[in-house]
C-alpha cells in the first residue's frame, strides 16, 4: 500500500512538472532563469531536472525532481531497500541581475515503502550569461534543457 502511495505522489509530481512547463509555455519571460534545467548532483551522481517559470514583476516559480536523494536517507524511517527520490517546490525573487533565491519546500519520498518526510527548503541559483548555465548554492551546475 505505501509503495502504491508513494507511486501515486511520484505520479503527482511529474503532473505538476508537466502542468508547470505548460502554463509557463503560454506566458514566456525573457528572464535567463525561466526553463527547464538539468544537472549531475556532485555528490551521488544523480539527476536533477529543475523547471523555473515566472519573472522579475510576478516573481518565480521553482520546482526540481532528483531522481535519487540521497540526502533523504538519513531522514526516512531505516530501510535496506530505499530508493529515495526527492522534490523541491518553491517561490523565488531576483537578489541581483543574476542572482535567483527560491524558498519552499523539499518532500523526500521512499518509492520501496511509500514512506515520506518534508523540511523547508532554501536555494540560490547563479546565472552565468557567458556559458548560460545556474549554479547552486550546492555545486550542482545546471544547463537548459529548453526555453519556456
Amino acid at each position: 500500500m505505501k509503495t502504491r502511495s508513494a507511486l501515486i505522489v511520484l505520479g503527482l509530481a511529474i503532473l505538476l512538472l508537466a502542468g508547470v512547463s505548460l502554463a509557463a509555455a503560454a506566458k514566456s519571460s525573457n528572464s535567463p532563469f525561466v526553463g527547464i534545467w538539468r544537472a549531475t548532483d556532485p555528490v551521488d551522481g544523480s539527476t536533477l531536472t529543475a523547471v523555473i517559470t515566472g519573472s522579475q514583476a510576478a516573481g518565480f516559480s521553482f520546482f526540481e525532481y532528483d531522481n535519487y536523494a540521497s540526502g533523504c536517507v538519513s531522514v526516512l524511517p531505516p530501510d535496506p531497500g530505499v530508493k529515495p527520490v526527492g522534490t523541491i517546490t518553491a517561490t523565488g525573487n531576483l537578489v541581483s541581475k543574476n542572482v535567483l533565491s527560491v524558498s519552499g519546500t523539499v518532500t523526500c519520498i521512499d518509492l520501496v515503502t511509500g514512506a515520506t518526510w518534508q523540511s523547508s527548503y532554501s536555494y540560490t541559483l547563479t546565472y552565468n550569461p557567458s556559458a548560460h548555465t545556474l549554479l547552486s548554492n550546492y555545486n550542482e551546475l545546471f544547463h537548459r534543457i529548453s526555453r519556456l
